[in-house]
């Protein structure tokens, strides 16, 4: 990202105004539920300097000699480094940099100063995607750098949907292998994989030509090739593993996540010339695979460009500046009990020169009306978040509108550029139970896939924002 200081002034040009020294500029690291605290094996770049984060997720870069005249505009590169790519966990858009704070004097009277920063505090979507780590074990035949063709990305599921859930690319090094048998496990549904997926396919990526199909029990899911599959030396076979939900799924959502593995000893492999197994030592494969959330019924959230495309700012007049369609498939109807958004300006201010409840507004769209929806709103730091007396019931396959309006006031003389930045939150972990238990978690976003029977507040079948298709958002930028 890159980010650009201001020092204007409104002066006459008879009137001598002191330029300006940024002596500190503040930085967090952001994912779906906040302030990520602990952050390890990564650094920002700034200005030339690398500089770790600290336990709070943040990082403050001294400058030397930051000089910033009057009426000038100063731009410095923001980036970061990452230590250990193999160990840093995949992440689909999940984590920001932002621009907390900046601390700057005059020069010459060393008294604090404000200076304005032009565009968006707020960095594009940081995306890891690092080396796949090998899970057989070391030897001198193995490759820890095989990239199966195909991404796994941990998400939420639906009754009947079908989605890839591992990759696998394996490598014959000094001979033609055969490929008869395999046992994939479950680590962490407690043999709830059972009861939520109906088969498990055994896919070529490269010919898409289903090699098997078999059934979980007890965690597990053996697949016997029915024609012994070749490896010839010195090439290598990828194997996607596609799950088919049940339609119909058990009533309460509990243990409904899973995630896929495959160790060496569950693979058999033999040698096409002398028939002998080969040993794990020798079985070079490499995988991908993530943790999966199973709902009854899904909710997908998506973004849309009808908010005004420019920035209007009226205290007395709350402003749209982002429109959500909320969806849900499957058999039922989804309802939600909560929703969060981080709000942050550039260059403006909310009403009344601080963030407020009063300065919100989250209405039901239907057509040209806004409808005010029952709920409580709070807010902290940049987050302002809504609880609504009567959970929103999303209707299967109905498309339904949410406007979040805010009211706005000019800090002094406006400029191209000045901008409010917004995002819906979700949560970093999956939390289940009632409606109560999910309000008193800290949960950004609570929602239900109505699998309780029957379904009510006191049903266990509230769930968090984990994984949920559409959070957390990219930043939608409203600007002047």
């Amino acid at each position: 990202m890159q980010v650009s200081f201001s020092h204007r002034s409104s002066a006459s040009r008879s009137t001598f105004v002191e330029s300006a020294r940024i002596d500190t500029a503040t930085f967090e690291i952001l994912d779906n539920s906040g302030v990520v605290k602990d952050v390890e094996n990564i650094s920002l770049l700034v200005a030339d300097q690398e500089v770790r984060f600290d336990n709070d997720g943040q990082v403050t870069v001294q400058f030397q000699n930051l000089r910033l005249p009057v009426n000038k505009r100063h731009a410095i590169t923001v980036g970061i480094k990452v230590f250990d790519p193999i160990n840093t966990p995949s992440k689909n858009g999940n984590m920001r940099v932002r621009l907390k704070d900046v601390a700057t004097y005059g020069e010459t009277s060393l008294t604090p100063i404000t200076n304005r920063i032009v565009g968006s505090r707020v960095s594009d979507t940081i995306i890891f995607d690092p080396s796949i780590v090998n899970s057989s074990n070391t030897s001198s035949n193995s490759i820890g750098n095989i990239n199966p063709a195909l991404n796994i990305y941990g998400k939420m599921l639906s009754a009947g949907q079908s989605e890839y859930v591992l990759a696998l690319e394996m490598e014959a090094n000094y001979d033609d292998f055969f490929l008869d048998e395999m046992t994939i496990t479950d680590s962490v549904s407690n043999g709830g994989v059972d009861s939520f997926v109906e088969r498990i396919d055994a896919i070529d990526l490269r010919t898409d030509e289903r090699l098997a199909t078999t059934k979980f029990t007890n965690s597990t899911a053996k697949f016997n090739f029915p024609q012994r599959v070749i490896i010839y030396r010195d090439q290598s076979l990828n194997i996607g593993f596609k799950v088919h939900l049940k339609s119909k799924l058990p009533s309460a959502a509990i243990n409904n996540q899973f995630r896929l593995n495959l160790t060496p000893a569950n693979i058999s492999l033999y040698s096409a010339n002398t028939g002998n197994r080969i040993p794990d030592g020798n079985k070079n494969f490499s995988l991908r695979n993530e943790t999966f959330t199973v709902a009854q019924n899904g909710l997908t959230i998506t973004p849309n460009s009808e908010a005004a495309p420019d920035l209007v700012v009226n205290a007395n007049y709350k402003t749209l500046i982002q429109v959500l369609s909320l969806s849900s498939h499957g058999r039922k109807r989804a309802a939600i009990g909560r929703m969060s958004f981080d709000v942050y300006v550039s260059g403006v201010d909310f009403a009344g020169g601080s963030i407020s409840s009063d300065d919100f507004d989250l209405v039901l769209i239907s057509g040209n009306r806004h409808i005010t929806i029952p709920y409580t709103a709070t807010t902290s730091g940049t987050t302002v978040q809504f609880t609504f007396n009567t959970p929103l019931e999303i209707y299967r396959n109905e498309t339904t509108k949410l406007g979040l309006k805010v009211a706005l006031e000019n800090t002094g003389s406006t400029h191209k550029g000045d901008s409010v930045s917004v995002r819906i939150l979700g949560d970093s972990q999956l939390q289940v139970g009632n409606l109560n238990t999910l309000h008193g978690s800290g949960s950004n976003f609570i929602w239900s896939d109505y699998s309780g029977r029957p379904h009510s507040s006191n049903s266990a079948d509230w769930i968090s924002g984990y994984l949920v298709p559409g959070i957390p958002s990219n930043a939608y930028n409203v600007k002047r």
